[in-house]
């Protein structure tokens, strides 16, 4: 993912959407829960995340999920992350938007994201 941050590689970050499905243990009873433990991961990882905002909730094409946004720097390079977490009974849907611009934002969520879930 981060192969452009290598010395003589070409520059352009391409945007991603990375799709995570997961079994949940006792300790996660909602998705709040589960992204403060995702959020104190990240901010302890090296190099740390740098966490933008709250946790909030976001529609995508009428579903409700809850966001945690990120920020950290690689090679020069200011890597944006949405976390989008979906989860039911007791496992959890994650989806990781990256980018590096707001451009790159639109291209994620208009042609990946809103795909998912298509009325």
């Amino acid at each position: 993912m981060f192969a452009f941050a290598k010395k003589g590689a070409d520059n352009r970050f391409t945007p991603k959407l990375i799709g995570i499905a997961e079994r949940v243990n006792a300790e996660i009873t909602d998705e709040a829960s589960y992204l403060q433990q995702l959020k104190q991961l990240l901010v302890r990882s090296a190099p740390p995340y740098r966490v933008s905002g709250r946790i909030r909730k976001e529609k995508v094409n009428n579903i409700t999920f809850s966001v945690l946004q990120t920020e950290r720097e690689v090679a020069g390079i200011k890597i944006l992350q949405k976390f989008y977490i979906r989860m039911a009974g007791k496992h959890i849907l994650v989806l990781v938007a990256v980018y590096t611009d707001q451009s790159q934002w639109l291209a994620v969520h208009n042609t990946l994201l809103k795909s998912l879930y298509k009325e």
